[in-house]
């Protein structure tokens, strides 16, 4: 087995598994799997862009942290996103799930209508936004050799670090909380108890969609921080535009 090939899996894997668990959160509490929590992920991605645009404009553009890329701006705008993200998802079940649980509709329904969540959100991003792609930073890293020949940036081991964090806080909030143990209660007894609460539904799409919103922010697998693009070849996806050398 190649040692590269492992981390440059890690890497990837890091970043689809943040998105993984949320959507994992949401079908495990609603018993539907969300087609809009790749739209989170692009949402939480370019509402970092454009936070740390105005911080720049306000504070300036700042030095990165060395040995990493990221700068201060972009730090904080990527919390102030992380917010954002759960509001979004917050307002989106308010405005068009909720009412759907009211009304005792079915799962079928119920996905349908996350997948025309989706179509919209998605256009929305590319009306504002374009289907461009677009970086963080175009600052290169020159990858720095590891054990056994491995070789990484230094923002793929912070990305690493960070999503494990991430990773074990999300089982620390599942396992030692209230809000935790409520969520794990209500995907064990959902037939029984029902809908569950709007608080605890609050807190679960905040906690997945601000993760997500990290996912769409972290580097990539050459270590450029940069934003999911929509289209490519003239298909539409959500995977990250990878630059050609």
């Amino acid at each position: 087995m190649n040692p590269q090939a492992l981390i440059d899996g890690l890497v990837a894997g890091s970043m689809i598994g943040l998105g993984a668990i949320g959507v994992t959160l949401t079908y495990a509490i609603l018993r539907f799997a969300n087609f809009a929590h790749g739209e989170f992920v692009t949402s939480g991605a370019y509402l970092t862009l454009v936070i740390m645009g105005a911080l720049g404009a306000i504070l300036g553009g700042g030095a990165s942290l060395a040995p990493f890329s990221v700068t201060v701006g972009l730090m904080l705008a990527l919390v102030v996103a992380l917010a954002a993200t759960g509001l979004l998802a917050i307002a989106l079940d308010l405005a068009l799930f909720s009412p759907l649980r009211r009304r005792g509709a079915t799962v079928i329904i119920t996905v349908i209508a996350s997948f025309g969540a989706s179509l919209a959100l998605r256009s929305l991003i590319e009306f504002v936004f374009t289907a461009r792609p677009q970086y963080f930073t175009r600052e290169l890293q020159i990858a720095m050799p590891l054990v056994g020949g491995v070789r990484a940036t230094p923002d793929q081991l912070g990305s690493l670090a960070l999503t494990a964090f991430l990773v074990l806080g999300t089982h620390l909030i599942l396992t030692r909380t209230d809000v935790g143990r409520a969520m794990r209660a209500v995907a064990k007894r959902w037939a029984r108890n029902g809908a569950p609460r709007s608080p605890l539904l609050c807190s679960a799409r905040c906690w997945r969609c601000g993760r997500g919103a990290f996912s769409g922010s972290a580097p990539d697998g050459r270590g450029r921080p940069r934003l999911p693009r929509l289209f490519h070849d003239g298909r539409p996806h959500l995977r990250h535009h990878v630059p050609r050398p």
